[in-house]
């Protein structure tokens, strides 16, 4: 059953509120005197949202959120002279959170969680089939065959390579491995079958990516082989494996 509020007109009729004005009323106004009440909108609003006060009032919470908020051109976030907050369900992996602390006063925005970044591996010289879980080295202004430490945890989700191949006949076959703290991950592995001669490349996504710890090592180690009667070899590979951390 509904109810409807009825008064006197500026004539002083009765009416119903809303039915063919509008409702004014003086002082302020309580809707309801529990949570088990509800509102329902079916208008639209023809004004700002103002607070009486600033910072003191909340818009849904942890248990009750609103679904979707959009917004114009510009959102606006205002805090007092503390450090503040948002914290955002990132999509890329969909479990991990971000968190996004803006300093107080004045400073650097600092973002904390999983945002992608890529570790390189190469080699410049060239190199001939047959060849078997060699090595790769890092490059970052010096090289080295050990790989990379991680200093935070995070996961491997994606590996690309592009090099100069040279080769006859059309069966050879090249593939990267990704090893973690020197054990090669089975499922982690880039392949590439009757490879020719040219420009080639390739890039691959790991579902699930592969995790790992602060300290973890990782590389990449190259598999060459050549098909029975055929010559192979690269020169110039490149390789990036992008990893979320």
């Amino acid at each position: 059953m509904s109810t409807k509020l009825t008064g006197l007109d500026d004539m002083g009729m009765p009416t119903t509120a809303g039915d063919t004005g509008t409702l004014v009323t003086d002082g302020s106004l309580i809707l309801g005197n529990a949570d088990t009440d509800n509102i329902t909108v079916n208008a639209e609003f023809n004004s700002s949202l103002i607070p009486d006060q600033a910072d003191k009032y909340g818009l849904g919470n942890s248990d009750k959120c609103w679904k979707d908020l959009h917004v114009g051109t510009s959102l606006s976030l205002h805090g007092a002279n503390t450090p503040w907050g948002i914290s955002v369900e990132w999509m890329d992996p969909p479990t991990a959170d971000v968190e996004i602390m803006v300093p107080a006063v004045d400073g650097t925005l600092a973002v904390e969680g999983f945002l992608p970044s890529y570790l390189s591996f190469g080699k410049n010289n060239a190199q001939s089939a047959d060849l078997t879980d060699f090595e790769l080295s890092t490059v970052n202004g010096s090289t080295n065959a050990r790989g990379w430490r991680m200093p935070v945890p995070g996961e491997v989700t994606h590996v690309s390579c592009q090099y100069d191949a040279t080769a006859s006949g059309g069966t050879n076959s090249f593939t990267l491995d990704l090893y973690k703290n020197g054990v090669k991950e089975v499922g982690y592995s880039l392949v590439m079958n009757n490879v020719t001669s040219g420009d080639q490349g390739d890039q691959v996504g790991f579902s699930p990516p592969l995790p790992f710890s602060a300290g973890d090592s990782l590389t990449l180690k190259l598999t060459m082989t050549a098909g029975q009667g055929d010559t192979f070899s690269m020169d110039d590979l490149a390789c990036l494996l992008r990893v979320l951390n």
